[in-house]
This record gives structure tokens, C-alpha cells and sequence, in this order.
């Protein structure tokens, strides 16, 4: 059966930290990072559904 595009990709990052685990490391801390807005910034119905 064929993979998903998720299982795929949780199949690389298990790759990656395998390989070279600090890079892997800091890579994904920025990858998580650029996600994330802090809630000053949010509109009041986002903090709602926050």
C-alpha cells in the first residue's frame, strides 16, 4: 500500500535526526518557530479560539 504525503514525511524526519541529530535539532526548532504568533498579535476572534 502506498504512503501518504504525512507518513512520508514523518518517515524523512526520522532520517534526518538518524543522520545528523544537532542540525536535525535546530532545523526543526526554527521550522516549529516560524509557526508561531504570539497572541498580542492575534485578532480577538483567534485568541478566542485559541
Amino acid at each position: 500500500m502506498a504512503k501518504s504525503r504525512a507518513e512520508i514525511q514523518r518517515a524523512y524526519r526520522e532520517r534526518q535526526k538518524q543522520k545528523n541529530n544537532d542540525e536535525y535539532l535546530r532545523r526543526e526548532r526554527d521550522r516549529k518557530n516560524g509557526s508561531y504568533v504570539p497572541t498580542a498579535e492575534l485578532s480577538e476572534n483567534d485568541k478566542k479560539e485559541a
